[in-house]
């Protein structure tokens, strides 16, 4: 558990290191800021990129300056917005667009991950339902009666389509096709 010493003390080094690489980047923009072009480019500088600050940085945000071009590192947007307002809006659009592509690209990412717990999930229900319906089938090829619940379970999906209802969510999916799942096994158990 934190205490406020320790929230203030993580809150001061915190605001050091935003002022310590924000004079780093005023040093490597001498003498003038502001003269520094942001053309709307944006890289992803994989891990050995470093910011015109120092830091090490993953998007790369290039200024130009006659023929010298530096990276300012996405984090240190905000401090070249500061000294250079006109350029450094269009940066700050620029983070705003990249962090959405992120956020998107992650949403799709996830959802794609659950999609595949889903997937995993019809593929058990379906295998264990194709298991029941072999073992009810055997029970009438002897010409037995097949236990109630083994009946009941293989006979409910006769009726209905042996798919899940329509859902929105994902977690839906997965957990309709486990109950179901569970529901075949405990019919199978104990029946020879």
């Amino acid at each position: 558990m934190s205490t406020t010493i320790d929230r203030l003390e993580s809150e001061v080094l915190e605001q050091q290191d935003r002022a310590t690489h924000a004079l780093a980047l005023l040093t490597a923009l001498a003498p003038d800021p502001s003269k520094w072009e942001y053309r709307g480019e944006c890289f992803d500088g994989g891990e050995q990129s470093k910011c015109a600050c120092g830091h090490p940085i993953r998007w790369e945000f290039p200024i130009y300056r006659e023929n010298e071009v530096k990276v300012v590192g996405s984090t240190c947007v905000n401090h070249f917005a500061a000294l250079n307002p006109t350029t450094g809006a269009l940066m700050l659009s620029k983070l705003a667009e990249l962090e959405d592509r992120l956020a998107a690209a992650k949403k799709a990412a996830k959802a794609a991950a659950r999609q595949v717990e889903v997937d995993a999930a019809r593929v058990r229900f379906e295998a264990t339902l194709t298991a029941a319906r072999v073992k009810f089938d055997s029970y009438r090829a002897r010409g037995v009666k097949a236990p109630w619940e083994l009946w009941r379970a293989v006979a409910s999906y006769r009726r209905v389509p042996s798919k899940a209802p329509e859902y929105s969510r994902a977690c839906d999916y997965i957990r309709w096709y486990k109950q179901e799942t569970a529901r075949l096994e405990r019919a199978m158990e104990n029946h020879e």
